[in-house]
């Protein structure tokens, strides 16, 4: 109908791998050995975009958006939300710089803290202000933001000692939870999660292959769990590491770990995966599996 606002929601996946791509550098480990010959197996660091009607809310922006800029041309970027400061989450901030054009892009990020004297690299952090010129706004957790016909609450994760926030999206009818990095869901964010209601989506770190323990992420059947847990019609599992299982394997033990669920839907993300979840395009939940 003529005048009314296109509010269709669709994620886009830019980059499903965790701090390192798959496959990864001098690594012959199975799952950097298949995707040398998969080029569908190849995963960038994390990035995903909301894209709402005809604009879009990047959610974390790891090296994809670096190696591939151009995805930031299909949509305005109207704001950018970053679950924590590692490379593998941030580094891309560099293209949505220039982006800006006259209007800064509003970026928010998590709270101040943590262990910012760790020797580990992966708890070395992209420092903003010196490079980007950008002007982020640190949040507290479970804080609220309204960005045109977006809401978001911002919600609390644990990752060692990193301050790391997870997100929850409202639009256009549609709810969709953001859940990386961290490992489980500490109860205060899992009781938010449900006051909301049915989630349409849940997209949850699914790092590791089944039985590894790990403290700061979740392996594949841990990340299951939390979705069983939430109850969204879709999981998305990614930020999946190239240890974890292979990409004939990973989506052969998911669809059979979930095969009884008849009321949900668990996808193995992969990097260009769109999918819609509400408006004219939204795909159904499959009903069975």
């Amino acid at each position: 109908m003529q005048g009314v606002p296109d509010m269709s929601v669709t994620l886009r996946f830019i980059g499903t791998g965790a701090a390192e791509p798959v496959p990864a550098p001098g690594c012959d480990c199975p799952g950097c050995a298949y995707a040398r010959t998969d080029a569908t197996a190849r995963r960038m660091q994390s990035g995903l975009a909301l894209v709402v009607g005809a604009d879009q809310y990047v959610v974390d922006c790891g090296p994809a958006a670096v190696a591939a800029p151009q995805w930031l041309q299909t949509a305005r970027v109207r704001g950018v939300f970053v679950s924590h400061l590692h490379p593998d989450h941030a580094l891309g901030l560099y293209s949505i710089r220039w982006a800006q054009h006259e209007t800064p892009i509003p970026v928010f990020l998590p709270p101040e803290g943590g262990d910012t004297g760790a020797r580990d690299v992966e708890h070395e952090r992209v420092h903003l202000e010196n490079w980007l010129g950008l002007e982020p706004s640190r949040l507290d957790f479970f804080s609220s933001v309204a960005l045109d016909e977006v809401s978001v609450l911002t919600l609390e994760l644990r990752h060692g000692d990193t301050p790391t926030q997870g997100f929850l999206f409202e639009a256009g009818g549609a709810r969709v939870a953001y859940l990386l990095d961290g490992k489980g869901l500490p109860p205060r964010t899992a009781a938010a999660l449900r006051d909301r209601g049915r989630l349409d989506g849940a997209v949850i770190d699914a790092t590791h292959r089944p039985g590894t323990r790990d403290s700061r992420h979740n392996n594949l059947d841990e990340a299951i769990e939390i979705g069983l847990e939430i109850g969204a019609r879709r999981v998305f599992l990614t930020h999946i590491g190239h240890h974890n299982l292979p990409k004939p394997e990973l989506e052969g033990y998911v669809r059979e770990r979930t095969a009884p669920i008849v009321d949900q839907e668990f996808v193995c993300s992969h990097d260009g995966l769109t999918i819609a979840l509400a408006g004219s395009e939204a795909e159904p939940v499959a009903a069975t599996r």
